[in-house]
């Protein structure tokens, strides 16, 4: 999952600088559809990373905590 994760970030982010590039002839002729074309590529985007912020968050706490326990574990059994 943490693979399929971080590849998954790597395309949408990919895919943003993508859009960079092609949206540019789209808005020189026709600047009414930037909003439209920001909100094609956008709204995927920032669920997909934000999804990650939370997978990465959580996975970080369970670290913490498991940190923390072997701490206070060596901790007691030098005393």
């Amino acid at each position: 999952m943490k693979k399929f994760s971080r590849k998954a970030l790597i395309a949408i982010i990919l895919l943003w600088f993508a859009t960079a590039i092609f949206a540019y002839p789209v808005v020189w002729k026709e600047p009414s559809q930037l909003s439209d074309l920001l909100l094609y590529v956008g709204g995927p985007m920032s669920a997909g990373i934000v999804g990650y912020l939370i997978k990465s968050a959580k996975e970080n706490t369970a670290k913490i905590k498991h940190w923390s326990k072997e701490k206070i574990d060596s901790e007691e059994s030098s005393k």
